[in-house]
């Protein structure tokens, strides 16, 4: 069976556009691990450090839904 330069250059991009997409959510799901963890109640100890992003600074309040969370 003989399939088509053009099928398979398009197979090559949509293979290549899932491998991004995969990529993308792998950044996303470490920095919400990192933001969940920074603030988190345990977080307050100061020798808690960021694992991924050490220069990542989380200002109060921004997150409602997870500091109301986390308080309760």
């Amino acid at each position: 069976m003989q399939i088509s330069q053009d099928r398979l250059l398009q197979a090559n991009k949509n293979a290549n556009h899932t491998v991004n997409i995969i990529d993308r959510m792998e950044i996303y799901l470490q920095i919400r691990d990192e933001h969940h963890r920074l603030t988190h109640p345990a977080a307050k100890n100061p020798s808690v450090q960021p694992k991924f992003f050490p220069k990542l600074q989380l200002q109060p309040g921004l997150c409602k839904k997870t500091e109301s969370k986390h308080t309760n």
